[in-house]
């Protein structure tokens, strides 16, 4: 086998001896098949230890970097995670379903009144008495119904608006807004009131926008009065001594 003869001096190393050579002129020799690495490493073992260390610190470096690289991206998609779920959890609970109702939403709350800032923060909502309604503010104008009144807290042709309404002196409904944007804080008006309610409005309009048909229409506007709890006119007179 063919083979490199080295000399390395005074060192004592296991290897052949060439002939013409005495014991005190050693030569290693190595195979040339053994390659580079095992040339190297028979030379210079400090030198091979060196690199060894060098590259398993590289690779300490590497690993260390991939490890941070990997918790922010934990730390980050958690972080987000739950940024979704606090913000789903906020519309749920303000009934917030769409960016328009997020964008209502702020408007809603930079509006400055006393009642609207009750109904935001919780102080009046279903079931309130109309007592509690009225200690917060005073109603710009009432429609009585009997059993229901609404009451509106703005001017009564204002572009503006915000009514609260009662059904047997508890706050059942709720609703402010404006041309431009509107927000209903809760609508629990039972079927049947709002029903009553809707008819007299739309008898009394036709009963003054054409007089002639009163005798018609009057008697189904005191029906409907009648299921509000509203004594009509014409039981008022027939009750008076």
């Amino acid at each position: 086998m063919p083979s490199v003869a080295v000399s390395l001096g005074p060192l004592i190393c296991c290897g052949d001896i060439l002939p013409g050579r005495s014991n005190s002129d050693r030569r290693i020799t190595i195979p040339l098949n053994r390659g580079k690495a095992a040339f190297a490493k028979a030379l210079f073992p400090s030198t091979s230890y060196a690199v060894f260390a060098s590259s398993t610190f590289s690779f300490s470096l590497v690993f260390c970097h991939r490890s941070m690289i990997v918790n922010a991206i934990r730390i980050i998609a958690s972080f987000s995670v739950a940024t979704c779920v606090a913000i789903t959890i906020y519309c749920c609970a303000n009934g917030i379903r769409s960016i328009d109702d997020f964008r209502n939403y702020r408007v809603m709350r930079s509006v400055s009144s006393p009642v609207v800032e009750a109904l935001a923060d919780g102080l009046l909502a279903v079931g309130s008495t109309r007592q509690q309604l009225l200690e917060i503010d005073t109603p710009s104008w009432t429609e009585d119904y009997g059993r229901c009144k609404i009451h509106g807290f703005t001017p009564e042709r204002d572009y503006d608006r915000q009514t609260v309404v009662t059904v047997d002196d508890r706050v059942v409904s709720a609703h402010v807004g404006s041309c431009t944007w509107q927000w209903s804080f809760f609508d629990e008006m039972p079927e049947d009131v709002a029903e009553s309610v809707g008819s007299v409005r739309g008898l009394r309009y036709a009963i003054e926008l054409v007089p002639e048909h009163a005798g018609i229409l009057q008697p189904i506007l005191d029906a409907e009065l009648k299921s509000l709890g509203v004594q009509s006119a014409a039981s008022a007179q027939e009750s008076e001594p």
